[in-house]
C-alpha cells in the first residue's frame, strides 16, 4: 500500500475499533495518534529510544543516516504485543496495525518487527523535516519513540564538525551532526577553523554561546531545533560553507517496557 512517499510491507491495514474512538493531536506541525490512555499530555517531549533497522544498519532512538534513494526500515517494538506504529513527517504521515514475524528457526520463540519503505521527497529535503515514529501498545501501557534525519544534499551543507553531545564525541562529521539529551544539559560543538553562527530555523530555539572563534556551547533546549554555522571557504556552488546541527530536548523517558 503506497502512502505518499511512504510504504509498509505488512499487508492491508486494520483499524482496532479502541482506538479510535481516542483524539488526534498534532506534533510539530505532523499528525500524530496518541491514546488517551497512554499519554495524557501530548505536549511532553519524549525520549527516542525506538529500535530500529536501516538499511540493515541498527539504530536507536534517533538515526541520521547516510544518503540514500530509498531506506528500508524495520521497526522493532518495545513489547511482544504492539497495536499500532505510526510515522509522520513535515510532509505528511499514515500508521500500520500489522506486524511480521520472525525467529531463527521454526520452534524458536518469535518475536515482530513493522517494515516498511521511506522516499523523501524534495519538501522534505529542502528543510529539516525528520521522520517521526511513534510505537504504542494499549495492553502493556508502553511507549516508544524514534526519529529519522535525513542528510541535507546541498553541496554547501559540507563543512565538518566534531560534536561533545550526551557524553559522547562525534568526530569530524560532514555537513549534518544530530544530538539528542535532556533539555538545559550542557554540550559544546567544534569546527577546525572560526565560524559564525547563521539565522535559526525556528526562532523559539535560543542561539549558542561562543566560547572561542571555533567552540559553540548550548544548554539543550526543547524538542527539535536546527542550527546553522557558516565559515568563510566557499563550497562548489559559491555559498559559504555550512554545517547543521539538529537538536532533541526532551524531558521525560517512556515508562519501562513490560514484557
Amino acid at each position: 500500500m503506497q502512502v505518499g512517499c511512504l510504504f509498509f510491507a505488512g499487508g492491508k491495514m486494520k483499524f482496532y475499533k479502541l482506538l479510535l474512538i481516542f483524539p488526534i493531536f498534532y506534533i510539530s506541525g505532523c499528525a500524530t495518534l496518541f491514546p488517551s490512555s497512554l499519554e495524557k499530555d501530548h505536549k511532553i517531549e519524549w525520549k527516542k529510544d525506538l529500535l530500529m533497522s536501516i538499511n540493515d544498519k541498527m539504530y536507536h532512538g534517533i538515526a541520521l543516516v547516510p544518503k540514500a534513494r530509498l531506506y528500508n526500515i524495520k521497526i522493532f517494538p518495545p513489547v511482544k504485543t504492539i497495536d499500532r506504529i505510526q510515522w509522520g513527517s513535515c510532509h505528511g504521515g499514515d500508521n500500520a496495525d500489522k506486524a511480521v514475524e520472525y525467529g531463527l528457526w521454526p520452534w524458536s520463540k518469535k518475536q515482530k518487527y513493522f517494515s516498511m519503505t521511506y522516499t523523501p521527497k524534495n519538501i522534505e529535503l529542502d528543510r529539516a523535516c525528520p521522520l517521526k515514529i511513534t510505537a504504542l501498545a494499549q495492553k502493556h501501557k508502553a511507549m516508544a519513540f524514534g526519529m529519522i534525519i535525513v542528510p541535507d544534499v546541498k553541496p554547501h551543507i559540507s563543512l565538518k564538525a566534531t560534536l561533545e553531545c550526551n557524553r559522547k564525541t562525534q568526530l569530524k562529521k560532514v555537513g549534518t551532526t544530530a544530538c539528542q539529551a535532556a533539555i538545559k544539559s550542557i554540550h559544546r560543538i567544534h569546527f577546525d577553523g572560526e565560524v559564525f553562527q547563521d539565522a535559526r530555523e525556528n526562532i523559539k530555539c535560543p542561539p549558542f554561546k561562543k566560547v572561542k572563534p571555533n567552540v559553540f556551547e548550548f544548554f539543550m533546549p526543547r524538542d527539535l531545533c536546527v542550527y546553522l554555522f557558516k565559515s568563510r571557504q566557499k563550497a562548489i556552488n559559491g555559498k559559504f560553507k555550512t554545517h547543521k546541527l539538529i537538536t532533541y530536548g526532551y524531558e521525560k523517558v517512556p515508562p519501562p517496557k513490560e514484557l
